[in-house]
């Protein structure tokens, strides 16, 4: 099994034809079309390495420019390694530490089922269930992969929700038994604190959560942290 590092963004020399590395990545990129292809490098003429849909989420690293069009470098989603993306099918988002941690979880635990069975092995346990979507008036598709010290939960084979308890897994630079502390310097102030728990909102709908209780010492300490994102129709 492998360990989760924390996430850092490539730094390279910024020569012309070069990935540019700037405080801008990572981001989050939303693909914008159906059946937009993954290369294995920037144009039109390289490797097709798969395909994603519109809304599908990316994390983008770097990005170059090839004549007149921006590609975006990212992580890929079903596979080991990274893949290339045309610019013209994707939306480009950034924020603040709170976001950039968010982008990390979803990168270390896998955007898709399929990636986070690449990174973690086979789960102790799976859980797939089907239910009905009201504002979509449709049937949606959750599956829940557990492992031990943490689930990650996918809809409509998106990453949702990930809850870890367990040290040696993290959330960006934070992890279990690290001291409150540290996740008010690294994130700042919450959205809410509340019965031991740090609420932290990323938009209305993505949340990042983090559970403390004191240790002999009198420290505040992190026992359980959660990320999710919600469906917003």
């Amino acid at each position: 099994m492998k360990r989760i590092a924390v996430l850092s963004a490539l730094i390279v020399t910024a020569l012309a034809g070069c990935v540019y590395a700037s405080p801008e990545y990572p981001a989050l990129g939303i693909c914008t079309g159906d059946g937009v292809r993954l290369r294995e490098s920037p144009g039109t003429s390289s490797k097709i390495l798969g395909k994603v849909n519109a809304y599908q989420q990316l994390v983008l690293l770097g990005e170059r420019r090839v004549k007149s069009d921006t590609w975006y470098r990212a992580d890929n989603p079903f596979d080991d390694g990274e893949a290339w993306i045309s610019g013209r099918y994707v939306e480009k988002r950034d924020g603040d530490a709170v976001f950039r941690t968010a982008l990390a979880v979803r990168m270390n635990f896998g955007m898709t089922p399929k990636k986070a069975r690449m990174i973690f092995g086979r789960p102790s346990e799976t859980e797939r269930t089907k239910f009905f979507f009201d504002p979509a008036q449709k049937n949606y598709t959750r599956e829940i992969l557990t492992y031990p010290g943490f689930t990650i939960s996918f809809t409509e084979g998106k990453i949702t929700r990930v809850e870890v308890t367990k040290k040696g897994y993290a959330f960006g630079e934070i992890e279990i038994g690290e001291a409150m502390q540290i996740v008010l310097d690294t994130l700042g102030k919450p959205a809410s604190s509340k019965n031991s728990r740090f609420t932290y909102e990323i938009s209305p709908v993505e949340v990042l959560t983090f559970e403390y209780k004191s240790d002999r010492d009198n420290v505040d300490r992190v026992t359980r942290m959660c990320w999710e994102e919600y469906l917003d129709g």
